[in-house]
């Protein structure tokens, strides 16, 4: 429904509830907290909002809404501007005692200055500041290499095929297969101290799992058990009491899926159903613990990546009949209507390279593979100008072998996999993403 209020353009309730949380002094964080939706999604709604009021700031947004009565002004009103009157007044006083003070001692005030001069003069041709420089590193190349590839505290359990998830400044890394087999582990690694610990371990022992989160709760479907046997199971991990709970079953087990939230939703794409590659795109919704299921895939896949970005879910990479799929597409949630087309083509992956993974950070999509002579490829995607950038590079730390992505921070890790002996490894990888926000447009 939509709220004509004083003259405003249209808003939606929904865009009126994120102006009133923004006019509290809210962070797009703390907006998405209170109202169960992805920060993505936050900011998709203040664009619209910023476009319907014909602002172009978050404070222009509240200033608009609390001269329209959309929300009420925090800041208290003087009475008649004595406020306002008496500042001036300090002011120009300030100003009538400093102009006195110099044509009182214009002639000393000159004399002193000149004096400094000679002597600062004097101190810098004694000083070699003119000499010929001593060739340095530039510090912010030396900073760019020594810390965005950086390697960082190890799994306390090395595994490979795990589910991993990054939420409030830590990362998840949920079950996967360790030397001793199917692995029911979670450990949890925070990014503020750069250690692991060990939580409750997951009551049905996975490997090729997601995990997302909705609600501060990390929910992980299915997964592949220790007897070779799928699970139709989603259990749902609470960080807050550190306990598992069991919710409605998937339709059909699946493994090796692509797996996002997006406006308190669930969803799945493809996977491994036991037989087959899946086309099926699954909705969980956590309110009434139903799953639905949505317009298929274009193509079967599994193990692909599927990564909110503004309104719209990337499907990225994966395998269709065990060879490497380059086809990337794009889903419309919101078209996924059964009128609507929800799917379309994004930029194929190329040939020659193995595909790692992809993660959104402040807006922005990246994609990483890694090339036949062992450098990795990123490619970064802008939507709001619809462009794509290809770099290479060679970091100072590679990550293991097929490693998992999660995203916390501005920093995207790279966790486990198998090391160069053919076992799971404990490896971690960070990569600072700060910097490679602003590198592409200098190096292409």
């Amino acid at each position: 429904m939509n709220a004509e209020i004083d003259g405003l353009p249209g808003l939606t309730d929904r865009e009126t509830e994120i102006l009133q949380l923004l006019g509290q002094g809210k962070s797009n964080k703390e907006i998405a907290q209170e109202l169960f939706i992805s920060v993505n999604t936050v900011k998709v709604h203040l664009n619209n909002v910023f476009k319907k009021l014909g602002v172009s700031s978050r404070t222009e947004a509240t200033l608009h809404a609390i001269e329209h009565k959309l929300i009420n002004s925090p800041i208290p009103e003087t009475e008649n501007g004595n406020l306002n009157i008496s500042i001036i007044e300090r002011e120009t006083l300030k100003l009538s005692k400093i102009e006195s003070f110099y044509d009182q001692y214009r002639w000393a005030i000159i004399l002193t200055a000149v004096v400094l001069l000679i002597l600062l003069s004097t101190l810098i041709s004694q000083s070699g500041l003119f000499a010929e420089p001593t060739p340095t590193n530039d510090p912010l190349i030396t900073t760019l290499d020594q810390q965005y590839w950086r390697e960082m505290a190890p799994l306390l359990t090395a595994r490979e095929q795990m589910a991993v998830v990054g939420w409030d400044d830590d990362i998840y890394a949920i079950g996967g297969i360790s030397d001793s087999g199917i692995s029911d582990a979670l450990e949890r690694y925070s990014n503020t101290t750069n250690s692991w610990s060990k939580l409750q371990p997951k009551p049905t022992a996975v490997s090729g799992a997601g995990a997302a989160v909705l609600g501060g709760k990390v929910y992980v479907p299915g997964g592949q058990q220790a007897n070779n046997s799928l699970s139709n199971k989603l259990e749902v991990y609470d960080p807050r009491s550190d306990r598992w709970e069991e919710k409605a079953s998937l339709p059909t087990p699946l493994a090796n899926y692509g797996i996002a939230s997006y406006e308190g939703r669930l969803y799945l794409f493809g996977g491994w159903d036991g037989m087959k590659n899946s086309d099926l795109v699954l909705r969980y919704n956590p309110n009434d613990d139903n799953w639905t299921e949505m317009t298929p895939l274009p193509q079967a896949r599994t193990s692909s990546s599927a990564i909110v970005l503004g309104d719209s879910i990337f499907v990225v990479g994966g395998f269709i009949n065990n060879q490497p799929s380059l086809a990337s597409y794009v889903y419309s949630p919101n078209l996924d209507n059964g009128f609507d087309e929800p799917w379309s083509r994004q930029l194929s992956l190329a040939e020659d390279v193995k595909f790692i993974g992809g993660k959104e950070v402040s807006g922005t999509l990246f994609l990483f593979s890694v090339e036949g002579d062992g450098e990795i490829q990123l490619q970064n995607f802008v939507p709001q100008n619809n462009i794509w950038s290809t770099y290479s590079e060679k970091p100072s730390v590679l990550p293991a072998e097929g490693s998992q992505i999660a995203s916390i921070g501005g920093h995207i890790y790279f966790i486990g996999g198998i090391d160069d002996t053919g076992k799971p490894s404990n490896k971690v990888v960070r990569y600072q993403v700060v910097y490679t926000i602003v590198l592409p447009m200098i190096v292409n």
